[in-house]
C-alpha cells in the first residue's frame, strides 16, 4: 500500500512544518476552507478518525473511522480539497484509498443540510468514476480507466477555478495526469497527460494554488531532500498545454569546490524552481 500524507492543507499534501499558502477567494468562496469561516483549514488523517486544524482554533475529529467511506481507519486514505464540488462556499473532501483502488467524493457536511467542517453523512459519499479514456488529441500512452494503478490523488484548484470545482492531479503507473473538474454529473473530465517519463511514484506532490501569480504544482524529492516547485501553462480549455519532466531529470546534484550544487537540465523558461 502506498504511504499516505498525515497532514494537508486542502489542495497541498504537505509535512506538519510546511507554511501555509495564501488562500485565493473564489465565487465560490475561500479554498480551503472546511468550517465556513472563510479562512482556510488542514486536514489530518494521522490518526483512526479524521482531523480538521481549523485556523485559529484546536484540531477536532470531523469524521470517525466507522464515517469513513469504507467504514474504516482515515489512515486508510489520501484526503484533499481544493474547492466544492456540490457548488457551496465551503470545501469538500476527496478520499483516495488503495486498499479498494477507488476515489470517494464526500461532501461537507454543510452542504447536504448539515454542520460545516465535519464529514459524518457516509452515505453521501460517491465514487468517482473515471473518463473512459484521456482528452481528445492528448497523449494517451498508459492510461487506465480505473483507479487500479494510482498511487497519488491531490484536489487542485487549476488556473482559475472561477466556478470552485477542483481539478485532479494524480500519480498513476508513475505517470502524472491533470484532470479537469467538471460541474454537473460526473466530476472529473478526460486528463491530459502532465508527466509521462514514469518516474513521478517516488514523489510527493503538493498543490499551493498560484505561486507569484502562476498557478503552481510542487513535487517533493524525499531522498534529496528538496521541493520542486513547476509553474503550469494552461490552454483555454483549462487544460496544461505543457507537459513536466520529474525532478530526477529536471536537475541533478553535482559535487565541486563549492560544493554540491543543482543543475537544472530544462530552458531556463520552463525550469522548475528548487525551493
Amino acid at each position: 500500500m502506498a504511504a499516505l500524507t498525515a497532514v494537508v492543507l486542502g489542495g497541498l499534501a504537505a509535512p506538519a512544518h510546511a507554511a501555509a499558502p495564501a488562500a485565493p477567494v473564489t465565487a465560490a468562496g475561500v479554498l480551503n476552507d472546511l468550517t465556513g469561516d472563510g479562512r482556510a483549514d488542514l486536514l489530518s488523517t494521522g490518526g483512526a478518525d479524521l482531523a480538521v486544524l481549523p485556523a485559529g482554533g484546536a484540531p477536532y475529529p470531523a469524521s470517525t473511522a466507522a464515517q469513513s467511506p469504507l467504514g474504516g481507519s482515515w489512515q486508510e486514505y489520501q484526503v484533499s480539497s481544493r474547492g466544492s464540488a456540490t457548488g457551496t462556499k465551503t470545501d469538500d473532501l476527496y478520499a483516495f484509498t488503495n486498499a479498494s483502488d477507488a476515489l470517494y467524493l464526500y461532501p461537507n457536511d454543510a452542504n447536504s443540510g448539515g454542520r460545516a467542517g465535519y464529514f459524518t453523512k457516509r452515505d453521501k459519499a460517491v465514487k468517482v468514476a473515471k473518463p473512459a479514456t484521456c482528452a481528445a488529441g492528448a497523449d494517451c500512452t498508459g492510461y487506465d480507466p480505473t483507479w487500479n494503478s494510482a498511487t497519488q490523488v491531490l484536489a487542485t484548484d487549476g488556473i482559475a477555478n472561477k466556478d470552485g470545482m477542483p481539478d485532479l492531479v494524480t500519480v498513476e503507473g508513475g505517470r502524472l495526469w491533470y484532470y479537469p473538474g467538471k460541474a454537473g454529473g460526473a466530476v472529473i473530465g478526460a486528463p491530459v497527460q502532465l508527466g509521462g517519463t514514469g518516474a513521478w511514484g517516488g514523489l510527493t506532490l503538493m498543490a499551493p494554488g498560484k505561486v507569484d501569480g502562476v498557478p503552481t504544482l510542487w513535487a517533493e524529492v524525499a531522498s534529496q531532500r528538496v521541493t520542486v516547485s513547476y509553474p503550469l501553462e494552461f490552454g483555454p480549455d483549462g487544460l496544461p498545454v505543457r507537459p513536466l519532466s520529474p525532478p530526477d531529470a529536471a536537475f541533478r546534484l553535482q559535487s565541486g569546490p563549492a560544493g554540491p550544487r543543482r543543475d537544472l537540465a530544462l530552458p531556463v523558461r520552463h525550469r522548475p524552481r528548487v525551493l
